[in-house]
């Protein structure tokens, strides 16, 4: 189902992001320890620029595809309150959880809105 892939993909996107974002505190310097510690030595810090580097066009990548994939699918065949479901918990891939809390509604109201969905 392309709701589905479209989730996997969002899900995919923020991971990566999360990645891309932690890359400043890789090989930093900490001085709160006891240990002693060096700085990163030039050849893995010339990789790992690289592959942030290729993270940030590979995120790029797939932030276009998730908007592309987001954009064929017709929302016209639901109702405002699966459109605003499939919104948070597959465009966005919020948490079941935090749809309820988004929507002011019980788990299983959403799970049973969800079935209506996929079928």
């Amino acid at each position: 189902m392309i709701l589905d892939d479209i989730r996997e993909l969002k899900q995919d996107i923020d991971e990566l992001q999360m990645k891309i974002d932690s890359f400043g505190t890789v090989g930093a310097i900490r001085y709160d320890k006891e240990c002693v510690q060096t700085s990163p030595s030039g050849d893995s810090l010339e990789k790992s620029v690289i592959r942030l580097i290729e993270d940030k066009e590979n995120l790029e990548h797939m932030q276009k595809e998730h908007k592309i994939m987001c954009a064929n699918v017709n929302l016209s065949y639901y109702t405002t309150l699966q459109r605003k479901f499939i919104e948070l918990y597959y465009f966005q891939a919020y948490s079941m959880k935090k749809c309820c809390s988004l929507m002011h509604t019980k788990y299983n109201n959403l799970c049973n809105l969800k079935k209506r969905i996929e079928s």
